[in-house]
């Protein structure tokens, strides 16, 4: 009667050993690689190490103009609140686009700027703009719609021109396509990139001074 327990134990230490036997003679005669094979093996190791090391390339703002900048669609914009762009408030006017521009932007409020743009020509008006600067999706974009002397619109009813913030800095902001620059002596630049109707681009330059300081050289002047 005990020789069954000790049969039954002898079984499964051949069982055991049945099952372990591959393993073992897989790893005795497994084939050795060579040293050109391990040094191989080496560089791709320390390749892919240095590679996900290596920080990766972020998008930066591409050159479109001397003055103006753009970013490639779907780039995540710059981080900014309406109160970041406050200093470009005022009432400002200076010769532009073969005439006189008067731009007149208002302080924030409501998460908003807006402002209100005239061309004169001539002493008559060509066009005028109606713009304003609000914050989108934790940025900031310039809108814009154009009229004509008439107030006939330009754009549709439910479209306006966008003009994503691409850069944002001391006294500048760099919108796709439109910058604005405050000036040490109190001016203010605005940069636009315009395309006109044969496909070519051009920057515009709008260098304004505050209306009041316009309005004294010119009295000066007469």
């Amino acid at each position: 009667m005990k020789a069954v327990p000790v049969i039954r134990f002898i079984s499964r230490v051949v069982f055991a050993r049945a099952s372990i036997l591959p393993l073992l003679l897989a790893s005795i005669f497994a084939p050795v690689p060579s040293g050109a094979a391990q040094a191989e093996a080496q560089n791709q190791a320390e390749a892919q190490n240095q590679a996900e090391a290596r920080p990766k390339a972020e998008a930066r703002p591409q050159t479109q103009t001397p003055n103006t900048l753009s970013l490639e669609e779907g780039t995540p914009r710059p981080t900014a609140s309406i109160d970041d762009v406050s200093w470009i408030a005022g009432h400002w006017i200076g010769e532009a686009l073969g005439g006189v521009s008067e731009e007149i932007w208002s302080a924030p409020l409501g998460g908003a700027m807006m402002a209100s743009y005239r061309l004169v020509k001539d002493g008559k008006p060509v066009f005028y703009e109606l713009s304003t600067i609000v914050e989108q999706g934790g940025s900031l974009e310039v809108r814009i719609k154009h009229f004509d002397s008439n107030l006939s619109g330009w754009e549709e009813k439910d479209e306006f021109q966008a003009f994503p913030l691409v850069k944002l800095g001391k006294d500048e902001a760099w919108f796709d396509g439109m910058t604005f620059r405050k000036l040490p002596d109190g001016g203010l630049d605005v940069y636009v990139l315009i395309h006109k109707k044969d496909g070519s681009q051009v920057e515009e330059r709008f260098p304004y001074e505050p209306m009041k300081q316009w309005q004294d050289r010119h009295l000066k002047d007469e």
